[in-house]
């Protein structure tokens, strides 16, 4: 009997448990290459590679390696698929192998196991043996066949596959005799029972080069659910080779814990007698002893000093399944070395999947992956999650390896990711927002590891912000640019959960940095915010300027903000410009260019100082309403101030968000800056977008009110009502259609004050100046006057409407104005005894009395006006409706 010896040398204490599990691993893998020599080939996978030792072929792009290391089917829809492997066959022979189906097996999706195959990996075999494992459901048994019958060799007697997921070990023999035998373990372990026995009579010539192959028949729902693993297939001849241990591997947690790995499967009871197993001092007591075919784990009592060497000793008890017995051994080893402390970005959140819906690929649940970026092994107990909330979600024990993934989810008995690599299924945990969401990662210690937040703009693909695919961390080495960091999965999948991610790069991200948000938090003192995350050690050279002069410069509540004490207090209502120049830049060193912004401290809001400027409430599908709003006062106002209602439901929203809105600048209110973003508008100013709950406002008509809720009786600021009537007559379509005011000055809820947004400005102009704006520009000594006399109703922003101004010197003026061809017929009734304020507009769209568009030509308005003290008289002008012929 040969004898096998192995020693392993520690050659530094920077060796630590993932360097030793790759030196064991690399170990265990020759020793099962070895220890099989006499096979004809063994596979399991546990090299992540399927195209050498040994090479499997035929279709394999239909099949991968997974993170469990198994072969398993990955195909991009329903069909059949072949992977097949060449080797040397003789007469007396044994195959084994383990195959799970995520399904009950059956006609139209089996597994077909061909033994022996020829011709060599064709879809005619007239020359071979295979197992069938999956039928009509009614009757399912593993079945073997020969080539070319109908008739099967053998059926076992187990009818375990028949309506049950499959996870069956099968060894199958064939002696010199041509007798064969099917034994089985359907729990997937190696307790094989003897299933079928049969005697060939005609048995086919084995032929010496033939192939061994898995050939899978599968719907589109199962494209992905075969799994196939631990291979081996050799002469059939008596096993008189004795187990030995391979490794020893510590855990990586419990100093006194640890797994002895065998060169192969022990038979159980030997295996569990704890006198097999002898440690030496210091260890106290064998408390605990797993079982797991070639791997034995043993606990021990006292704790085992760390980074410590032990010496395990084996009297020579255990034996193998053919009861060779295994010879004394000893085998010294190392105590796992775990990292005493973290810090920031050692772990890192790598991918987060927050919208499952429509399902692309991935499991229909929500997950986060983290990344141990480091050269450490780290114990996650005691680490947290949270989102926007308060609360923070522990994470239970679970080492992770250096360069290792772990994906965390939350616990569902339908829903395993394991598959995909190693996971922490918690019992409770937050619910992934699909856009405005920040997740932060803390250490054991509570200190911060990790912060990301993200939008539906942060995927940077409009389709795939709709659901079914994550974000993935692009540079793990530059985790401080946070959201700027990542961007949709490249996928077929949909993400890349427990590997490497799909949009993984080693580019610096290369954009400006910007500033996004100033705000005054008192009388002398600034906030500023950026787009990116600050490299703090710029801001010693970096220069702002302004008025009051500058004390300090220092960092704010993250790593985006700054904040400037000033050496004197800004006066309340005036207004500041702050300069900021070169020198500062983001984390990763992208550069600031100079800026300069205007300030003040706000001041109280008045009735009309802020308009109702334009309202989106009929977005595109997908989209998000707007309310834009308009700074007619010359004041400096916080928005923070005011509350916005729709009078129609009683639906008040608070606008609990601090922002300056200066002198004739404008402000966008909507829930989703990023969906706005998205829906094609141009935006001229991003950073006046201002992300904040907003009242339901539905499609055909409502109210937008905007309040001061902390003065008496809630003081009206502004308040206009919309109406889908107040839209261009001839509009198809007015759906993503915004309603701008033309006036700013005019009469907020007159009908004629609003229009439809111009087609050439897209339809919104969300940020700047309306497309349909208009001052009133009129001779004093008139009553009425026009703007222009030609028009040209066509949607364009250009000259779209006729506007009928006036300035009203009289009591009580009442006006009623027509259109009429110059035939002298009634094309529009443009207002009907209307009561006339101070000072304002009718309007003609150029649309006729049967809702038509009128014709080109030379039309006449004629308007009639009264006062109660009698006073009468008349108004008319021509004008041209002009057009595209």
């Amino acid at each position: 009997m040969m004898r096998f010896f192995i020693k392993i040398v520690i050659l530094s204490k920077r060796y630590n448990s993932f360097f030793m599990k790759k030196i064991f691993t690399l170990l265990t893998l020759q020793i099962f290459v070895f220890h099989f020599a006499n096979a004809q080939f063994a596979d399991d996978f546990n090299d992540g590679d399927f195209t050498k030792n040994p090479t499997w072929s035929w279709q394999t792009d239909s099949f991968i390696v997974n993170a469990k290391q198994e072969l398993q089917l990955n195909a991009k829809t329903g069909g059949n698929s072949r992977i097949a492997v060449n080797y040397t066959c003789e007469q007396a022979m044994i195959w084994e192998f383990l195959v799970r189906m995520e399904f009950a097996p059956s006609a139209t999706n089996r597994t077909i196991i061909y033994l022996t195959a020829n011709p060599l990996q064709t879809t005619t075999i007239t020359n071979g043996y295979y197992l069938l494992m999956g039928e009509d459901g009614t009757t399912d048994k593993i079945k073997l066949f020969k080539a070319g019958e109908t008739t099967p060799l053998a059926t076992c007697q187990n009818t375990f596959i028949l309506n049950n997921l499959v996870n069956t070990r099968v060894r199958v023999k064939r002696g010199a005799n041509n007798l064969w035998t099917i034994e089985a373990d359907y729990n997937g372990g190696y307790a094989f029972t003897q299933e079928a026995t049969a005697q060939e009579q005609n048995p086919f010539p084995l032929i010496a080069n033939t192939s061994f192959a898995f050939w899978c028949d599968y719907t589109a729902t199962r494209k992905d659910k075969f799994f196939f693993d631990d291979i081996k297939v050799s002469k059939n001849e008596p096993d008189k080779t004795a187990p030995f241990v391979t490794a020893v591997i510590p855990d990586p947690v419990i100093v006194n814990k640890f797994t002895v790995k065998f060169s192969e499967v022990v038979d159980s009871i030997s295996a569990k007698d704890p006198s097999a197993y002898g440690l030496k001092d210091p260890a106290g007591s064998l408390i605990s002893l797993t079982y797991n075919y070639d791997k034995v784990t043993l606990e021990y009592a006292q704790m085992i000093p760390n980074n410590n060497y032990l010496l395990l000793v084996f009297p020579g008890i255990i034996k193998d399944l053919a009861g060779n017995l295994m010879g004394g051994q000893s085998q010294s080893f190392k105590t796992a070395t775990l990292a005493s402390t973290t810090i920031f970005n050692d772990v890192i959140i790598n991918e987060i999947f927050a919208d499952p819906s429509p399902q692309i690929g991935l499991p229909k649940a929500e997950f986060i992956e983290l990344y141990n970026r480091s050269t450490k092994t780290i114990n996650l107990q005691g680490f947290s999650l949270k989102d926007k909330g308060t609360t923070q979600y522990k994470l239970p024990k679970f080492t992770l390896q250096p360069n290792a993934y772990v994906i965390i989810y939350k616990r569902d008995k339908a829903i395993d990711f394991g598959k995909y690599g190693d996971t922490i299924a918690v019992t409770t945990f937050f619910t992934l927002d699909s856009d405005n969401e920040e997740i932060t990662l803390f250490n054991e210690k509570n200190e911060l590891m990790d912060k990301v937040s993200y939008s539906l703009g942060t995927y940077q693909d409009v389709k795939k912000s709709d659901g079914g695919w994550s974000l993935e961390c692009i540079n793990p080495n530059t985790p401080c640019l946070g959201g700027y960091n990542f961007r949709a999965s490249e996928n077929e999948n949909g993400g890349t959960p427990g590997k490497i991610n799909s949009v993984f790069s080693k580019e610096i991200e290369k954009s400006p940095l910007l500033l996004t948000y100033v705000f005054p938090t008192n009388d002398s003192e600034i906030l500023v915010q950026f787009n990116k995350n600050l490299d703090f050690s710029t801001l010693q050279n970096a220069v702002f300027d302004i008025e009051t002069g500058i004390n300090t410069v220092v960092q704010g509540a993250n790593f985006q903000e700054a904040k400037i004490t000033l050496n004197s207090a800004m006066q309340k209502g005036k207004i500041y410009t702050l300069k900021i120049k070169k020198a500062l830049e983001d984390c990763v060193g992208n550069a600031f260019s100079e800026t300069e912004v205007k300030i003040g401290v706000p001041e109280t809001v008045a009735a009309k100082d802020v308009v109702i400027n334009e309202i989106l409430f009929n977005p595109k599908t997908g989209g998000t309403d707007f309310v834009e709003i308009y700074n007619r006062s010359k004041k400096i106002i916080n928005l923070n101030e005011l509350n916005i209602d729709n009078r129609q439901k009683l639906d008040v929203q608070e606008i609990n968000v601090n922002y300056l809105l200066l002198p004739n600048e404008y402000a966008v209110l909507t829930e989703s800056k990023s969906i706005l973003q998205a829906q094609g508008y141009t935006i001229k100013n991003p950073n006046a977008i201002v992300e904040t709950k907003l009242p339901s406002f539905d499609d055909d008509e409502g109210n937008v009110t905007l309040i001061k809720a902390d003065a008496p009786g809630k003081l009206i600021i502004d308040a206009a009502d919309y109406d889908k009537s107040y839209h261009y007559p001839l509009l198809k379509d007015q759906s993503g259609v915004s309603l701008e005011r033309i006036n700013p000055d005019g009469e907020s809820n007159n009908k004629s004050n609003w229009y439809s947004a111009a087609s050439t400005a897209g339809f919104a102009t969300p940020t700047y100046q309306n497309s349909q704006f208009l001052i009133a520009q009129k001779a004093d000594n008139e009553l009425f006057s026009l703007e222009n006399t030609r028009f040209s109703p066509d949607g364009d922003g250009f000259e779209d409407l006729l506007f009928i101004q006036y300035k009203n010197t009289l009591t009580g003026l009442t006006a009623s104005a027509k259109v009429f061809d110059l035939d002298g017929r009634l094309i529009k009734n443009i207002a009907g005894s209307e009561l006339l304020a101070n000072e304002g507009a009718l309007r003609w769209d150029g649309d006729t009395e049967d809702g038509t568009k009128a014709l080109i030509g030379i039309y006449v308005v004629f308007v009639q006006y009264f006062t109660p003290d009698g006073t009468t008289g008349n108004w008319k002008k021509t004008v041209s409706l002009v057009g595209k012929l």
